[in-house]
Protein backbone atom coordinates (compact mmCIF):
# COMPACT_ATOMS: atom_id res chain seq x y z
CA UNK A 1 0.00 0.00 0.00
CA UNK A 2 1.25 3.61 -1.01
CA UNK A 3 0.39 7.01 0.35
CA UNK A 4 -1.62 8.65 -2.34
CA UNK A 5 0.12 11.86 -1.33
CA UNK A 6 4.09 11.33 -1.83
CA UNK A 7 3.58 8.12 -2.94
CA UNK A 8 5.94 6.36 -0.37
CA UNK A 9 5.32 2.94 1.24
CA UNK A 10 3.61 2.50 3.82
CA UNK A 11 3.36 -0.63 6.51
CA UNK A 12 0.47 -2.41 7.48
CA UNK A 13 -0.99 -0.83 10.45
CA UNK A 14 0.27 2.49 9.92
CA UNK A 15 -2.76 5.09 10.51
CA UNK A 16 -0.33 8.37 8.61
CA UNK A 17 2.51 8.63 6.13
CA UNK A 18 5.99 8.80 7.83
CA UNK A 19 7.50 11.20 5.05
CA UNK A 20 4.51 13.39 4.58
CA UNK A 21 1.92 13.13 7.41
CA UNK A 22 -1.34 12.37 5.36
CA UNK A 23 -3.52 9.83 6.45
CA UNK A 24 -3.58 5.86 5.16
CA UNK A 25 -6.03 5.38 2.37
CA UNK A 26 -8.00 3.06 4.84
CA UNK A 27 -7.47 5.70 7.77
CA UNK A 28 -8.74 8.80 6.11
CA UNK A 29 -12.34 7.54 5.08
CA UNK A 30 -13.16 7.57 8.69
CA UNK A 31 -11.31 11.37 9.45
CA UNK A 32 -13.34 14.27 9.95
CA UNK A 33 -12.93 16.57 6.52
CA UNK A 34 -10.84 19.07 6.55
CA UNK A 35 -10.72 22.17 4.61
CA UNK A 36 -9.07 21.53 1.19
CA UNK A 37 -6.74 22.86 -0.71
CA UNK A 38 -8.28 24.65 -3.91
CA UNK A 39 -5.14 24.68 -5.72
CA UNK A 40 -1.35 25.35 -5.04
CA UNK A 41 -0.89 28.70 -3.23
CA UNK A 42 -5.05 28.86 -2.80
CA UNK A 43 -6.71 28.84 0.47
CA UNK A 44 -10.33 27.42 0.63
CA UNK A 45 -13.10 29.57 0.76
CA UNK A 46 -15.66 30.92 3.26
CA UNK A 47 -19.50 32.11 2.67
CA UNK A 48 -19.92 35.80 3.20
CA UNK A 49 -22.71 38.24 2.97
CA UNK A 50 -21.43 41.14 2.11
CA UNK A 51 -21.09 44.09 -0.38
CA UNK A 52 -19.26 44.56 -3.47
CA UNK A 53 -18.20 47.85 -4.92
CA UNK A 54 -17.29 48.28 -8.66
CA UNK A 55 -15.71 51.17 -10.07
CA UNK A 56 -14.18 52.29 -13.89
CA UNK A 57 -13.35 55.20 -15.62
CA UNK A 58 -16.05 55.84 -18.54
CA UNK A 59 -13.36 55.39 -22.07
CA UNK A 60 -10.26 55.37 -20.31
CA UNK A 61 -8.60 53.16 -23.52
CA UNK A 62 -9.69 56.34 -25.66
CA UNK A 63 -7.59 58.43 -23.23
CA UNK A 64 -4.13 56.70 -22.80
CA UNK A 65 -3.65 54.44 -26.77
CA UNK A 66 -1.54 57.46 -27.75
CA UNK A 67 0.78 57.21 -24.70
CA UNK A 68 3.73 55.24 -23.49
CA UNK A 69 3.26 53.34 -20.69
CA UNK A 70 4.64 55.40 -17.95
CA UNK A 71 2.49 58.45 -19.41
CA UNK A 72 -0.82 56.18 -18.87
CA UNK A 73 0.36 55.32 -15.82
CA UNK A 74 0.59 58.86 -14.68
CA UNK A 75 -2.64 60.02 -16.65
CA UNK A 76 -4.89 57.45 -14.94
CA UNK A 77 -2.94 57.01 -11.43
CA UNK A 78 -4.66 60.53 -9.50
CA UNK A 79 -8.15 58.49 -10.54
CA UNK A 80 -7.05 55.51 -9.00
CA UNK A 81 -5.66 56.90 -5.87
CA UNK A 82 -8.90 58.60 -5.37
CA UNK A 83 -10.62 55.14 -5.50
CA UNK A 84 -8.21 53.41 -3.13
CA UNK A 85 -8.78 56.14 -1.10
CA UNK A 86 -12.71 56.73 -0.53
CA UNK A 87 -12.31 52.50 -0.43
CA UNK A 88 -10.04 52.81 2.65
CA UNK A 89 -11.40 55.34 4.27
CA UNK A 90 -14.74 53.86 4.45
CA UNK A 91 -13.33 50.32 5.68
CA UNK A 92 -13.43 47.92 2.97
CA UNK A 93 -10.88 46.51 1.26
CA UNK A 94 -9.46 46.79 -2.48
CA UNK A 95 -9.56 43.40 -3.98
CA UNK A 96 -9.00 43.51 -7.77
CA UNK A 97 -7.32 47.23 -9.44
CA UNK A 98 -7.34 47.08 -13.18
CA UNK A 99 -5.59 50.17 -15.25
CA UNK A 100 -8.62 51.88 -14.61
CA UNK A 101 -10.90 50.94 -11.74
CA UNK A 102 -10.93 48.58 -8.97
CA UNK A 103 -13.41 46.20 -6.99
CA UNK A 104 -13.95 46.70 -3.01
CA UNK A 105 -15.58 44.74 -0.57
CA UNK A 106 -17.41 45.76 2.44
CA UNK A 107 -17.55 43.76 5.24
CA UNK A 108 -14.97 40.88 4.71
CA UNK A 109 -12.59 39.43 5.99
CA UNK A 110 -14.00 40.67 9.06
CA UNK A 111 -17.43 40.65 9.37
CA UNK A 112 -19.77 44.01 9.83
CA UNK A 113 -23.46 44.91 10.22
CA UNK A 114 -22.97 47.93 8.59
CA UNK A 115 -21.22 46.91 5.20
CA UNK A 116 -24.15 48.18 2.80
CA UNK A 117 -23.89 51.71 4.49
CA UNK A 118 -20.37 52.06 4.21
CA UNK A 119 -19.80 50.59 0.72
CA UNK A 120 -23.02 53.61 -0.29
CA UNK A 121 -20.46 55.89 1.38
CA UNK A 122 -17.59 54.84 -0.31
CA UNK A 123 -19.46 55.41 -3.59
CA UNK A 124 -20.32 58.28 -2.99
CA UNK A 125 -16.61 59.76 -2.03
CA UNK A 126 -15.37 58.32 -4.59
CA UNK A 127 -17.33 60.12 -7.01
CA UNK A 128 -16.20 63.34 -5.03
CA UNK A 129 -12.97 63.17 -4.93
CA UNK A 130 -12.65 61.77 -8.86
CA UNK A 131 -14.77 65.46 -9.34
CA UNK A 132 -12.49 67.02 -7.46
CA UNK A 133 -9.56 66.36 -9.96
CA UNK A 134 -10.90 68.70 -12.15
CA UNK A 135 -10.16 66.68 -15.36
CA UNK A 136 -13.20 67.21 -17.72
CA UNK A 137 -11.96 63.90 -19.47
CA UNK A 138 -12.02 61.26 -15.72
CA UNK A 139 -15.62 60.13 -15.53
CA UNK A 140 -16.36 57.53 -13.20
CA UNK A 141 -19.03 54.95 -12.65
CA UNK A 142 -20.22 52.43 -9.82
CA UNK A 143 -21.80 49.67 -8.92
CA UNK A 144 -22.83 48.22 -5.86
CA UNK A 145 -24.31 44.76 -4.88
CA UNK A 146 -24.92 43.05 -1.34
CA UNK A 147 -25.05 39.40 -1.64
CA UNK A 148 -23.53 35.76 -0.54
CA UNK A 149 -19.99 35.30 -1.91
CA UNK A 150 -17.10 32.86 -1.53
CA UNK A 151 -13.80 34.95 -0.17
CA UNK A 152 -10.63 32.76 -0.82
CA UNK A 153 -6.58 34.09 -0.54
CA UNK A 154 -5.10 33.23 -3.63
CA UNK A 155 -0.53 33.33 -3.01
CA UNK A 156 0.85 34.63 -5.65
CA UNK A 157 4.48 34.66 -6.73
CA UNK A 158 5.26 38.10 -5.38
CA UNK A 159 1.56 38.75 -3.31
CA UNK A 160 -1.52 37.33 -2.47
CA UNK A 161 -4.68 38.69 -2.98
CA UNK A 162 -7.74 38.49 -1.43
CA UNK A 163 -11.07 37.58 -3.91
CA UNK A 164 -14.28 37.24 -3.87
CA UNK A 165 -16.27 34.56 -6.12
CA UNK A 166 -19.72 34.00 -7.02
CA UNK A 167 -22.53 35.56 -9.30
CA UNK A 168 -22.77 38.55 -6.51
CA UNK A 169 -19.43 39.70 -8.23
CA UNK A 170 -20.61 39.52 -11.83
CA UNK A 171 -23.83 41.51 -11.20
CA UNK A 172 -21.97 43.84 -9.28
CA UNK A 173 -19.81 44.72 -12.51
CA UNK A 174 -22.95 44.82 -15.02
CA UNK A 175 -24.59 47.53 -12.61
CA UNK A 176 -21.35 49.51 -13.19
CA UNK A 177 -21.05 48.85 -16.99
CA UNK A 178 -24.96 49.63 -16.92
CA UNK A 179 -24.60 52.96 -15.13
CA UNK A 180 -23.62 56.26 -16.68
CA UNK A 181 -21.08 59.00 -15.88
CA UNK A 182 -21.08 59.93 -12.21
CA UNK A 183 -23.83 57.52 -11.48
CA UNK A 184 -24.32 54.70 -9.32
CA UNK A 185 -26.38 51.87 -10.12
CA UNK A 186 -27.40 49.65 -6.84
CA UNK A 187 -29.30 46.86 -6.48
CA UNK A 188 -32.37 45.77 -4.71
CA UNK A 189 -30.29 43.90 -1.85
CA UNK A 190 -28.36 46.79 -1.03
CA UNK A 191 -30.53 49.07 -1.17
CA UNK A 192 -32.58 47.60 1.46
CA UNK A 193 -29.64 47.11 3.76
CA UNK A 194 -29.04 51.21 3.93
CA UNK A 195 -32.81 52.62 3.16
CA UNK A 196 -33.19 55.50 5.04
CA UNK A 197 -29.25 56.18 5.65
CA UNK A 198 -29.16 56.58 2.13
CA UNK A 199 -31.79 57.96 -0.26
CA UNK A 200 -32.03 56.25 -3.60
CA UNK A 201 -34.34 57.00 -7.01
CA UNK A 202 -35.93 54.05 -8.34
CA UNK A 203 -35.31 53.01 -11.76
CA UNK A 204 -36.67 50.50 -14.15
CA UNK A 205 -35.64 46.91 -14.17
CA UNK A 206 -33.01 46.36 -16.76
CA UNK A 207 -32.02 43.10 -18.21
CA UNK A 208 -28.25 41.87 -17.37
CA UNK A 209 -25.84 40.44 -19.34
CA UNK A 210 -25.95 36.42 -18.12
CA UNK A 211 -28.94 36.85 -16.02
CA UNK A 212 -32.56 35.53 -17.39
CA UNK A 213 -35.00 37.85 -15.90
CA UNK A 214 -34.48 41.55 -15.72
CA UNK A 215 -33.09 42.81 -12.40
CA UNK A 216 -34.00 46.00 -10.34
CA UNK A 217 -32.01 48.55 -10.20
CA UNK A 218 -31.83 51.87 -8.04
CA UNK A 219 -29.83 55.32 -8.53
CA UNK A 220 -28.25 56.31 -5.38
CA UNK A 221 -28.67 59.95 -4.73
CA UNK A 222 -26.89 61.06 -1.63
CA UNK A 223 -26.26 59.82 2.06
CA UNK A 224 -29.37 61.53 3.85
CA UNK A 225 -28.19 62.52 6.81
CA UNK A 226 -30.74 61.14 9.16
CA UNK A 227 -29.38 59.37 12.55
CA UNK A 228 -29.71 55.66 12.32
CA UNK A 229 -32.80 55.58 14.90
CA UNK A 230 -34.63 58.13 12.96
CA UNK A 231 -34.24 55.74 9.72
CA UNK A 232 -35.43 52.81 11.45
CA UNK A 233 -37.88 54.06 12.74
CA UNK A 234 -39.62 55.53 9.21
CA UNK A 235 -40.07 52.06 8.85
CA UNK A 236 -42.54 51.66 11.33
CA UNK A 237 -42.46 50.44 15.27
CA UNK A 238 -43.76 47.80 17.13
CA UNK A 239 -45.59 48.29 19.85
CA UNK A 240 -43.41 49.40 22.93
CA UNK A 241 -43.89 46.87 26.34
CA UNK A 242 -42.10 45.53 28.47
CA UNK A 243 -40.06 48.15 29.97
CA UNK A 244 -41.84 49.67 32.67
CA UNK A 245 -39.16 49.16 34.80
CA UNK A 246 -35.98 50.48 32.78
CA UNK A 247 -38.56 54.00 31.89
CA UNK A 248 -39.39 54.35 35.72
CA UNK A 249 -35.94 54.70 36.50
CA UNK A 250 -35.32 57.37 33.65
CA UNK A 251 -38.91 59.11 34.62
CA UNK A 252 -37.23 59.21 38.15
CA UNK A 253 -34.16 61.05 37.19
CA UNK A 254 -35.85 63.41 35.19
CA UNK A 255 -38.29 64.35 37.64
CA UNK A 256 -35.13 64.91 40.06
CA UNK A 257 -33.15 66.83 37.45
CA UNK A 258 -36.24 68.72 37.20
CA UNK A 259 -36.52 69.47 41.47
CA UNK A 260 -32.69 70.21 42.47
CA UNK A 261 -29.76 69.19 40.68
CA UNK A 262 -29.00 67.46 36.86
CA UNK A 263 -28.49 63.80 36.36
CA UNK A 264 -26.48 61.87 33.91
CA UNK A 265 -27.91 58.05 32.64
CA UNK A 266 -25.68 55.44 31.24
CA UNK A 267 -28.02 53.00 29.54
CA UNK A 268 -26.07 49.65 28.56
CA UNK A 269 -26.78 46.61 27.10
CA UNK A 270 -25.87 44.25 24.19
CA UNK A 271 -26.52 45.21 20.58
CA UNK A 272 -30.32 45.02 19.84
CA UNK A 273 -31.36 45.08 23.09
CA UNK A 274 -33.16 47.83 22.63
CA UNK A 275 -31.27 50.91 24.04
CA UNK A 276 -32.33 53.69 21.64
CA UNK A 277 -36.15 52.27 21.47
CA UNK A 278 -36.46 52.85 25.91
CA UNK A 279 -34.60 56.71 25.71
CA UNK A 280 -36.55 57.58 22.79
CA UNK A 281 -39.83 56.74 24.38
CA UNK A 282 -38.54 58.75 27.26
CA UNK A 283 -37.41 61.38 25.42
CA UNK A 284 -40.44 61.99 23.72
CA UNK A 285 -42.88 62.00 26.74
CA UNK A 286 -40.25 64.98 27.95
CA UNK A 287 -40.17 66.65 24.85
CA UNK A 288 -44.25 67.08 24.91
CA UNK A 289 -43.80 68.57 28.87
CA UNK A 290 -41.58 71.57 26.75
CA UNK A 291 -38.59 69.93 27.91
CA UNK A 292 -35.86 70.60 24.77
CA UNK A 293 -34.02 67.73 22.91
CA UNK A 294 -30.55 67.91 22.19
CA UNK A 295 -29.49 64.92 20.18
CA UNK A 296 -26.14 63.49 18.63
CA UNK A 297 -24.57 60.08 17.36
CA UNK A 298 -21.75 58.05 16.65
CA UNK A 299 -21.23 56.97 13.54
CA UNK A 300 -19.00 53.88 13.12
CA UNK A 301 -17.45 55.56 10.05
CA UNK A 302 -16.43 58.57 12.07
CA UNK A 303 -14.48 56.81 14.68
CA UNK A 304 -11.03 58.31 13.43
CA UNK A 305 -12.64 61.72 12.56
CA UNK A 306 -11.68 64.08 15.37
CA UNK A 307 -14.89 65.79 17.50
CA UNK A 308 -17.09 63.97 15.18
CA UNK A 309 -19.87 63.47 17.80
CA UNK A 310 -18.89 67.07 19.23
CA UNK A 311 -19.52 68.52 15.85
CA UNK A 312 -22.74 67.16 15.23
CA UNK A 313 -23.81 67.78 19.67
CA UNK A 314 -23.06 71.83 18.54
CA UNK A 315 -24.68 71.58 15.46
CA UNK A 316 -27.81 70.79 17.49
CA UNK A 317 -27.30 73.17 20.03
CA UNK A 318 -27.13 76.29 17.57
CA UNK A 319 -29.90 74.83 15.94
CA UNK A 320 -31.88 74.92 18.45
CA UNK A 321 -31.08 77.89 19.94
CA UNK A 322 -30.83 79.49 16.22
CA UNK A 323 -27.27 80.75 16.55
CA UNK A 324 -24.16 81.13 15.00
CA UNK A 325 -21.42 80.75 16.44
CA UNK A 326 -20.30 83.85 16.62
CA UNK A 327 -23.69 84.80 17.94
CA UNK A 328 -23.92 81.86 20.64
CA UNK A 329 -20.49 82.93 23.04
CA UNK A 330 -20.18 86.61 21.89
CA UNK A 331 -21.28 87.92 25.50
CA UNK A 332 -18.83 84.90 27.09
CA UNK A 333 -15.83 87.06 28.73
CA UNK A 334 -14.76 85.47 31.84
CA UNK A 335 -12.07 83.75 30.89
CA UNK A 336 -9.05 84.81 28.93
CA UNK A 337 -9.62 82.48 26.13
CA UNK A 338 -12.98 84.06 25.30
CA UNK A 339 -12.47 85.59 22.49
CA UNK A 340 -11.02 82.21 20.92
CA UNK A 341 -14.58 80.67 21.67
CA UNK A 342 -16.01 81.42 18.25
CA UNK A 343 -13.23 80.55 16.54
CA UNK A 344 -12.68 77.29 18.69
CA UNK A 345 -16.78 76.38 17.32
CA UNK A 346 -15.90 77.33 13.90
CA UNK A 347 -13.04 74.48 13.55
CA UNK A 348 -15.25 71.79 15.01
CA UNK A 349 -17.84 72.82 12.82
CA UNK A 350 -15.51 72.86 9.57
CA UNK A 351 -15.89 76.49 8.95
CA UNK A 352 -13.79 79.06 7.62
CA UNK A 353 -11.25 80.28 10.57
CA UNK A 354 -9.95 83.89 9.90
CA UNK A 355 -8.80 84.74 13.64
CA UNK A 356 -4.51 84.59 12.68
CA UNK A 357 -4.33 83.55 16.56
CA UNK A 358 -6.14 79.96 16.29
CA UNK A 359 -3.11 78.93 13.83
CA UNK A 360 -0.82 79.79 16.44
CA UNK A 361 -2.24 78.24 19.18
CA UNK A 362 -0.23 74.43 20.23
CA UNK A 363 -1.97 71.79 20.04
CA UNK A 364 -2.98 71.15 23.65
CA UNK A 365 -3.98 75.05 24.19
CA UNK A 366 -6.22 74.59 20.86
CA UNK A 367 -8.19 71.50 22.78
CA UNK A 368 -8.74 73.20 26.08
CA UNK A 369 -9.80 76.25 24.15
CA UNK A 370 -12.61 74.00 21.94
CA UNK A 371 -13.57 72.20 25.81
CA UNK A 372 -14.40 75.23 27.11
CA UNK A 373 -16.12 76.86 24.23
CA UNK A 374 -18.05 73.88 24.07
CA UNK A 375 -18.83 73.90 27.36
CA UNK A 376 -20.15 77.88 27.57
CA UNK A 377 -22.02 76.70 24.67
CA UNK A 378 -23.89 74.13 25.76
CA UNK A 379 -24.48 75.78 29.36
CA UNK A 380 -25.78 78.63 27.81
CA UNK A 381 -28.46 76.99 25.97
CA UNK A 382 -29.42 74.32 28.82
CA UNK A 383 -29.36 77.28 31.35
CA UNK A 384 -32.88 78.33 29.70
CA UNK A 385 -34.84 75.54 29.60
CA UNK A 386 -34.90 71.67 30.92
CA UNK A 387 -33.13 70.42 28.59
CA UNK A 388 -32.48 66.03 27.60
CA UNK A 389 -28.73 65.25 25.99
CA UNK A 390 -29.30 62.63 24.46
CA UNK A 391 -26.02 60.99 23.20
CA UNK A 392 -26.14 57.34 21.13
CA UNK A 393 -23.83 54.52 20.29
CA UNK A 394 -20.97 55.70 22.45
CA UNK A 395 -19.08 52.42 21.66
CA UNK A 396 -18.44 54.68 18.29
CA UNK A 397 -17.11 57.78 19.88
CA UNK A 398 -13.77 59.11 18.94
CA UNK A 399 -11.56 59.96 21.72
CA UNK A 400 -11.38 63.67 21.24
CA UNK A 401 -15.59 63.55 21.53
CA UNK A 402 -14.95 61.40 24.45
CA UNK A 403 -12.84 64.20 26.47
CA UNK A 404 -15.15 66.77 25.27
CA UNK A 405 -18.28 64.40 26.63
CA UNK A 406 -16.06 64.28 29.97
CA UNK A 407 -15.52 67.92 30.12
CA UNK A 408 -19.01 68.43 29.83
CA UNK A 409 -20.20 66.18 33.18
CA UNK A 410 -19.83 68.90 35.58
CA UNK A 411 -22.15 71.07 33.56
CA UNK A 412 -25.04 68.34 34.79
CA UNK A 413 -24.95 69.11 38.56
CA UNK A 414 -23.49 73.00 37.88
CA UNK A 415 -24.45 75.43 39.98
CA UNK A 416 -25.90 78.35 38.16
CA UNK A 417 -28.20 75.46 36.45
CA UNK A 418 -29.92 75.03 39.73
CA UNK A 419 -29.62 78.99 40.07
CA UNK A 420 -31.83 78.89 36.62
CA UNK A 421 -34.14 76.11 38.41
CA UNK A 422 -34.28 74.37 34.50
CA UNK A 423 -31.21 71.59 35.10
CA UNK A 424 -30.00 69.43 32.43
CA UNK A 425 -30.22 65.49 32.25
CA UNK A 426 -27.73 63.54 30.53
CA UNK A 427 -29.08 60.59 29.20
CA UNK A 428 -27.18 57.59 26.64
CA UNK A 429 -27.78 54.77 24.55
CA UNK A 430 -24.68 52.67 23.92
CA UNK A 431 -22.90 49.09 24.48
CA UNK A 432 -21.01 49.50 27.79
CA UNK A 433 -19.93 52.06 30.21
CA UNK A 434 -16.65 54.22 30.01
CA UNK A 435 -15.10 55.54 32.66
CA UNK A 436 -16.86 59.17 32.06
CA UNK A 437 -19.86 57.59 34.10
CA UNK A 438 -18.09 56.16 37.39
CA UNK A 439 -18.82 59.52 38.70
CA UNK A 440 -20.60 60.49 42.16
CA UNK A 441 -24.37 60.69 43.13
CA UNK A 442 -25.74 62.66 39.68
CA UNK A 443 -24.39 59.66 37.27
CA UNK A 444 -26.56 56.37 37.05
CA UNK A 445 -26.38 53.21 35.04
CA UNK A 446 -29.74 51.27 33.59
CA UNK A 447 -28.67 48.38 32.43
CA UNK A 448 -30.96 46.65 29.97
CA UNK A 449 -31.23 42.67 29.03
CA UNK A 450 -33.07 41.27 26.26
CA UNK A 451 -36.34 40.32 27.65
CA UNK A 452 -37.56 36.35 27.17
CA UNK A 453 -40.61 35.62 28.94
CA UNK A 454 -43.06 38.60 28.35
CA UNK A 455 -46.60 37.99 27.18
CA UNK A 456 -47.54 40.71 24.62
Amino acid sequence: MTCQVCLSTLKAGDLFCSSCGAAAPDHAAGLPRAPAVEARGRIAGERKYLTVLCADLQRSTDLISDLDPEEAITRLEPALVAMRTAVRRNRGIVSKEGGDGLIALFGAPHADDNHAVMACHAAVELVRRIKLLNDPALLVRVGLHSGYVVTHTIEADLSSIYEAGGPAVHLVKRFESAAQAGQILVSESCQSLSAGLVTFNSLPPRRMEGFPAPVPCYELIEISGLSRWRARSTKGLSSFVGRAEETALLDRVAQEAGRSSGQAVAMVGTAGVGKSRVAHEVVEGLRQKDWQVLEAECNPLDQTVPYSLLKKLLQAVLRSANLSPDEALSSHDASSDAGLWPTALRSVLDQPIVDPRWNALEPLLRRRVIMDAARALIGRVTSTRPTVLLLEDLHWIDSQSEAAVEALMPLVPARKIRQAGCPSSMCAGFGYARSIWTRPTHCSTACLERKRDWQG
